[in-house]
């Protein structure tokens, strides 16, 4: 049953039965019933301060092993109500924009002076790319070599780009994938710029040319290959590197990233779907930076200037382009 699931779905799974359970250690006397799962989701937003959303996902959580293992269905009306009702006293939640400047990370990543050696290529294209894609760590460490999923074009006009086909994204399924993503140089006449993804991306592919072509981003020491978490350490390092002091979060670049497209396109549902969510609201309420300012960059299949192409898109499931390639 649970190979229905993501890795990272089970695991907070797995996490939310064992919050439960330390709930019902503390109350012994309570005998498991749809009253006691209403009061646990209860306590999670009176005594823990969980956002409606975060309290709900809980039950979610719960309801399988509820219903197989004691038969317990907690009814659609309590919830809707205990949802209204958190949401009544609680503020509406706006993402914190990161207190690291984006500019003075990009002043730093041009290594204005330095002789570049593959450390400064690496970590120019993992925060270009991360920048340029808005993908999550585990997104960036799934990225292979394989021209099938990581192709420049002959004239060096754009990078078509996606994880390995046996990666699967967060709110994604096997027969409901996330196209690939078209990645377009920081200038339109094709000439280099240091900030350019693409660029970037054929720079550090030259320089470790002997890598297996199974990943793209390998440890410029010890030649393995990065994880999800080394990643999210690296592109923290890089931050840290360029404005130091602001103790970043690495899926921080994420939400900026998003945000810069949303500058740039003005539109909600585009950036939905260049990202990936299941909904605008995730974006709304977690990634979008309100006070971020413009800052020239590629930033989630964005240039730097908005593009001047046909508005209209050919969807496929979820509102999702279908696999030929989310084309800017």
């Amino acid at each position: 049953m649970l190979r229905a699931h993501h890795q990272s779905s089970v695991r907070q799974y797995e996490s939310c039965w064992k919050r439960f359970q330390d709930f019902l250690r503390r109350h012994p006397s309570r005998v498991i019933s749809e009253d006691t799962v209403l009061e646990f989701l209860t306590w999670l937003a009176d005594s823990t301060n969980r956002a409606p959303a975060t309290v709900l996902a809980h039950h979610t959580s719960l309801s399988d092993p509820l219903l197989l293992g004691f038969n317990i269905k907690v009814s659609e009306r309590p919830l809707s109500l205990l949802r209204m009702g958190i949401r009544a006293g609680t503020a509406p939640h706006r993402a914190q924009t990161p207190s690291w400047s984006l500019h003075r990370v990009l002043s730093y990543l041009t290594f204005e002076g330095v002789p570049l050696e593959v450390c400064h290529l690496h970590q120019k294209a993992l925060f270009l790319l991360a920048l340029a894609t808005g993908y999550r760590a585990s997104q960036l460490a799934a990225l292979t070599r394989h021209t099938a999923f990581s192709s420049v074009t002959p004239n060096l006009t754009s990078l078509t780009i996606s994880p390995s086909p046996a990666f699967l994204a967060k709110n994604e399924q096997a027969d409901d994938r996330i196209g690939p993503l078209a990645v377009p140089l920081f200038l339109r006449d094709g000439n280099f710029h240091p900030l350019c993804p693409v660029h970037a991306f054929v720079a550090y592919v030259e320089a470790t040319r002997g890598a297996s072509p199974d990943h793209l981003f390998y440890n410029s020491r010890s030649g393995n290959p990065l994880f999800p978490r080394s990643i999210a350490r690296l592109l923290c390092r890089v931050i840290e590197n360029g404005d130091p002091g602001h103790a970043p979060r690495a899926h921080s670049v994420r939400g900026v990233a998003a945000s810069l497209a949303f500058l740039r396109t003005h539109s909600v549902e585009r950036v939905r779907d260049l990202g990936g969510w299941a909904s605008t609201s995730s974006f709304r309420t977690r990634y979008l930076f309100h006070s971020l300012s413009p800052t020239p960059c590629v930033a989630m299949g964005t240039p730097p200037s908005i593009p001047q192409g046909p508005r209209g898109r050919h969807m496929g499931g979820r509102g999702r382009p279908k696999r030929k390639g989310r084309v800017i």
